[in-house]
């Protein structure tokens, strides 16, 4: 078979799967006691949209403290290192 074949036979079985999934009872058919035939909706596929987001406010906090603590080291050592300029 070409592959062109193939792809016409695949897209003709889901336009085929899709069409009868449509006019299926959402409930699905009870074959027997024990055996019932449902197709998957998108729900039971497709996962819920439950995004849920750290507070990350206490780590924002500790790095703009260490930044501000550095910053300032910084800024007295080339004040200490002036003032030893100026001395000698």
């Amino acid at each position: 078979m070409k592959p062109s074949g193939v792809l016409l036979f695949v897209v003709s079985v889901f336009l085929l799967l899709l069409a009868i999934s449509l006019y299926f009872p959402k409930e699905g058919i009870q074959l027997t006691k024990s055996l019932k035939l449902r197709f998957f909706s998108p729900v039971d596929i497709l996962p819920e949209n439950n995004e849920t987001y750290a507070d990350i406010g206490e780590i924002i906090r500790m790095q703009e403290l260490l930044n501000d603590t550095i910053i300032e080291e910084f800024s007295e050592s080339m004040s200490c290192g002036n003032e030893m300029k100026a001395i000698s």
